[in-house]
């Protein structure tokens, strides 16, 4: 069975692109979706997903703070960091808060799907640190604005919690 993955960015863009470069893969299962930090804790008590991908600045609750609160509720789950906000003080503040791995969205799909693998324990990840240049640009062709949107593929039993 495809990991599930829990998605939160507060641009629709972004969400729908990562949702693209996910599920095309088939390795993978979005289960959900939510727009700020305060509706991700919701939605992953709710749908117990396998991996949370967050972004940092999201409106009502910022990335950090939503995954202090998802390592109190699902310690299990593993975050990914999915930022434009790829500095050193983020990666140190995301380390503290228990985010296993910080992916700044200009490296492009295959460093967000390494970190992805890397989480779940499938991968190494060869990210590359703040400023770094390690892995090729690719999510602008990944993400074309011609791809149709895909549906929420989270209809979960309310009895399954794993």
């Amino acid at each position: 069975m495809a990991p599930r993955i829990l998605l939160a960015d507060d641009e629709p863009r972004v969400l729908q692109g990562l949702r693209t470069i996910l599920q095309s893969r088939s390795r993978f299962e979005v289960c959900g979706t939510a727009m700020n930090g305060a509706e991700v804790l919701v939605k992953a008590q709710e749908l117990r997903p396998d991996l949370i991908i967050l972004d940092l600045a999201m409106p009502v609750m910022n990335g950090l703070d939503a995954a202090l609160g998802i390592a109190k509720i699902l310690p299990e789950v593993p975050v990914v960091m999915y930022t434009l906000t790829d500095t050193p003080q983020v990666r140190q503040k995301a380390a503290e808060v228990g985010i296993r791995q910080v992916v700044d969205k200009s490296a492009g799909a295959r460093a967000l799907l390494s970190a992805v693998e890397a989480a779940l324990g499938k991968g190494i990840a060869a990210i590359p640190q703040a400023g770094g240049n390690a892995l090729p640009l690719a999510i602008a062709a990944e993400t074309s604005s011609s791809t149709p949107p895909l549906p929420d593929s989270c209809a979960t039993d309310p009895s399954n919690t794993s």
